[in-house]
């Protein structure tokens, strides 16, 4: 039996712990990109995101890209990302040409899954599109509209093109046409509209030209004309006349006719049958101007008028859109007197 208690003592102590090695990784957001259509000149852009999703830190060294119009936007390399932190590299696509057009972003690091990656690019170039602006009319008329009376009509701006156009200004002239409201400089998008309100409120009576100018950057002409035509007219005026009856006549009325003069002048019948009543409205009549009224009563013999002798003093001034009244009789001569009272405006028109 061999003494082994001069052999010198050695441990062996085995751990069931297994150490994990510390790696660096790099894991990307996307593998491809497609940027789809974009006109040409016109840039769009999309992003890649790299995360250290490893134990250590992971060193990106380069960032390259290839293909016609692809571009990385503001980066700088080599960059140290630490677990779990990460970078986004902007990508921008801006084709000078039309067509499907293929490029590549190569990335290149220490990670452990392996030293490079890549995402591959796509896009397609297409024809720039065009701004083009509709106006639904290029003439307004307002029609007829009583002086200090408003009327609006309203015209619709279309974006008609295949790219959104700018209007930048509306702009009005002609006396008693404005806009109502809008606010420029505006944008359209394609088949959008916008609607313009104008209106026309005339203070003097005759007709008024005036146009309305859209200013835009629209591919058919920068400069839009829509012309502007309304007219002013005066209010309407009337003379509402009022008298009694005779009531001691031995001849029955048949009716009256009613006869004016304007000042210095001669009377004139005015009514082509006599008229029934004890009332009759001139609307024949012009504001400021004077007229003096006589009704002469008809009996129903035969309908023959019957004239007083000398009716010179027995008539009824009045002034159209006047305030004031001058009250006499009319006559007649073989029935008993017509007695006029004094004439009414149509307050509806006459605004009194």
């Amino acid at each position: 039996m061999r003494d082994v208690s001069n052999v010198p003592y050695r441990s062996h102590i085995s751990s069931t712990a297994q150490s994990v090695a510390a790696n660096s990784q790099l894991a990307m957001s996307s593998s491809a990109l497609n940027f789809d259509n974009v006109a040409i000149n016109s840039s769009a852009t999309k992003s890649v995101t790299l995360t250290s999703s490893g134990t250590s830190a992971v060193t990106v060294n380069s960032v390259s890209i290839s293909g016609a119009g692809f571009t990385i936007v503001a980066s700088t390399f080599p960059v140290t990302l630490n677990p779990n932190q990460s970078i986004t590299l902007q990508l921008e696509f801006k084709p000078t040409t039309t067509g499907t057009i293929t490029g590549r972003l190569t990335i290149s690091s220490n990670s452990a899954t392996g030293g490079t990656a890549v995402v591959s690019l796509r896009g397609t170039g297409i024809a720039a599109g065009k701004p083009q602006l509709t106006v639904s009319a290029t003439t307004l008329n307002f029609g007829n509209i009583a002086v200090n009376s408003s009327a609006t009509k309203s015209v619709t701006l279309t974006s008609s093109g295949t790219s959104a156009v700018s209007v930048n200004s509306a702009s009005i002239s002609g006396a008693g046409f404005t806009t109502l409201g809008g606010s420029f400089p505006l944008t359209l998008n394609p088949a959008q509209t916008a609607t313009l309100q104008l209106q026309f409120k005339p203070t003097v009576a005759g007709a008024v030209a005036g146009q309305l100018t859209i200013s835009s950057n629209s591919s058919s002409g920068s400069t839009a004309l829509v012309a502007l035509s309304g007219t002013g007219t005066s209010a309407a005026h009337s003379v509402d006349l009022s008298w009694n009856a005779p009531v001691s006549s031995t001849n029955p009325v048949a009716g009256y006719n009613i006869y004016r003069a304007t000042s210095g002048g001669g009377l004139q019948l005015l009514n082509s049958s006599p008229v029934t009543q004890t009332l009759y409205v001139d609307s024949a009549v012009v504001s400021g101007s004077t007229y003096n009224y006589i009704a002469k009563s008809v009996d129903s013999r035969g309908g023959k008028q019957c004239f007083e002798s000398d009716c010179s003093n027995n008539s009824i001034a009045s002034r159209a859109y006047g305030r004031s009244f001058k009250k006499e009789n009319a006559c007649s001569r073989s029935i008993a007197p017509v007695c006029l009272k004094s004439p009414r405006f149509n307050e509806s028109t006459m605004g009194w």
